[in-house]
């Protein structure tokens, strides 16, 4: 049940053509290990050189690795689960400057750029207005 609903969070993440990107099958487990380790470090700023070191491997292969699987960058996929996080924290009444800084981001502007560039919306204009579609949303 867990590996299904994992599943379907990254294919809802990466869109649902993400299956048909596999080309090299042998390098899915890599991909769980890069999906897991963002996973375990959401609330942090990570950088390519950092994830790749953590999964043993180079930068750039890491970046190969994930493009088979994924339509988005790696530090624009982590972003956006990083977003989503925020969205959770501000809809349960979390202060903006909390959000920014619970989820690692290096700035509290950062974090309105991100999740502008994400959501179309500020994060103050989200919480003020309430005007949030997940269905038109990129992610």
């Amino acid at each position: 049940r867990a590996a299904a609903a994992f599943e379907g969070f990254i294919l809802e993440l990466c869109g649902s053509n993400s299956i048909e990107r596999r080309t090299e099958p042998q390098y899915a487990e890599d991909y769980r290990r890069i999906i897991n380790f963002m996973e375990l470090h959401c609330c942090e700023g990570l950088t390519v050189g950092r994830i790749a070191k953590e999964c043993g491997m180079s930068p750039s292969t890491l970046k190969r690795i994930f493009r088979m699987f994924c339509d988005r960058g790696i530090i624009e996929y982590h972003n956006s689960m990083r977003i989503r996080l925020a969205i959770k924290m501000l809809e349960d009444g979390t202060n903006i400057c909390a959000v920014s800084d619970a989820l690692g981001f290096s700035s509290p502007a950062y974090f309105n750029v991100a999740f502008k560039r994400e959501t179309g919306l500020t994060p103050k204009v989200y919480r003020e207005t309430g005007q949030y579609n997940r269905d038109t949303m990129p992610f």
